[in-house]
């Protein structure tokens, strides 16, 4: 995108800083968000839901099915780069044709991948089903790129954070919930209730409206992202933070269970202290950041929690740890905020995938180096998050200088 004089990028779909914002903003957050956010708000509210019941401790699902530390971690990368392959083309859909059909259509996907997962017999036949799963995840480039559409002038780090704190608002009990029911009627009965709930998040998108897509050929929307030295560096730097602050978790169930011994329904219990730290965390950083700061204080905070978790093996020091942990949810959202603030609308689906496509990617090797890692000592994963975390912090900060 040109920049304007001073260096400054034009943003016109932005409200300007000096507006005045209505009152109304101040005391009901969600009620500032326009009508089709605010449908897509509560669509990601219910998909918490269902995903909070199994997501916090699959990895015990798939080890009770027969799977080693590597095998989890194997299956967890596949799926991850099952979705990262997914998202290019999708971008490239996005900004072509209906974006809400497009959700629709992730969304039907999901259900179905639940029920292959529920039914499978051993932790090989898990593959297909958390395959479709992730894969179901190509819906972000249309997604974000609606969401950004449909903001009316609002600043997107508020829009953005405001989304990531509906899904988590979903999270903060289900997690307890699986993990009580997970004990009692099995995991697979889990899964079937997170197939069930689905179908209400798909209802919620239902009454959204339609918005006009690009006549650009692919060829003319993909000139100017090639150019964009902003949006690379921006994807680069995003990439890797999200490589070195996920080395530690993927397995994070499977050492509090085996090292820590913390029962099932306590480690799914864990996971509301996370999704109220992603709500409280990203609300607070989305109002009061600008730029890219945010994104780097998340990446502290992820830093601070996994030396809580290797240092206190008390309950509620743990507790602390996942609250400091939900500050990803921040990251994930204040970085596509940034995306969508240095884009133009009609290449913004594709930069979107492509956005996603460098995220899902750096995601990909993790879960299988920390299986590696976890086998020869299972503090291994956090001790390398905790050393990378802050290199990259700084490579992120020099290599991004002019726009944080």
């Amino acid at each position: 995108m040109r920049q304007a004089k001073g260096g400054e990028i034009p943003m016109p779909h932005h409200r300007p800083e000096s507006a005045p914002r209505p009152a109304i903003s101040r005391f009901a957050p969600f009620a500032e968000l326009s009508r089709d956010n605010r449908l897509i708000a509560l669509s990601w509210f219910l998909w918490g839901v269902s995903e909070g019941v199994w997501f916090y401790v699959y990895p015990l699902y798939i080890k009770s099915l027969g799977a080693d530390p590597e095998e989890i971690g194997f299956v967890i990368s596949v799926a991850m780069m099952g979705m990262a392959a997914t998202f290019i083309p999708a971008g490239l859909l996005a900004d072509r044709y209906s974006r809400k059909k497009i959700m629709l259509a992730g969304y039907l996907l999901g259900l179905f991948s639940l029920i292959l997962v529920a039914v499978a017999p051993d932790w090989r036949a898990l593959l297909p089903g958390f395959l479709l799963y992730y894969m179901s995840a190509f819906i972000v480039p249309a997604m974000n790129s609606y969401i950004a559409n449909a903001s009316e002038g609002q600043d997107l780090n508020r829009v953005f954070t405001m989304m990531t704190a509906a899904y988590s608002t979903g999270i903060i009990f289900s997690p307890a919930l699986g993990g009580w029911l997970g004990e009692r009627v099995g995991m697979r009965k889990v899964f079937l209730l997170s197939a069930s709930l689905i179908v209400l998040s798909t209802l919620a998108i239902l009454p959204l409206k339609e918005q006009p897509v690009s006549c650009q050929s692919a060829a003319l929307r993909i000139k100017p992202l090639l150019r964009h030295r902003l949006f690379w560096g921006l994807s680069l730097g995003v990439a890797f933070i999200y490589l070195v602050t996920n080395l530690g978790w993927p397995l994070t169930p499977n050492f509090l269970q085996e090292v820590r011994g913390l029962d099932l329904s306590l480690i799914g219990a864990l996971a509301t202290a996370q999704s109220l730290g992603a709500v409280f965390i990203a609300i607070f950083l989305g109002r009061v950041s600008r730029g890219g700061w945010g994104m780097l204080a998340a990446a502290l905070l992820i830093w601070v929690s996994y030396g809580i978790l290797l240092l206190f093996p008390f309950p509620f020091a743990i507790a602390g740890a996942y609250f400091l942990r939900g500050s990803f949810s921040a990251l994930a959202s204040l970085s596509s905020a940034l995306v969508g603030k240095i884009l133009e609308s009609p290449s913004m689906g594709l930069g979107f995938g492509l956005f996603a496509t460098m995220r899902g990617l750096a995601l990909v090797p993790g879960p299988y180096i920390a299986g590696c890692l976890y086998a020869l000592r299972p503090d291994l994963p956090f001790l390398a998050s905790i050393a990378f975390i802050p290199a990259v912090m700084l490579l992120t900060t020099i290599v991004l200088r002019r726009s944080l």
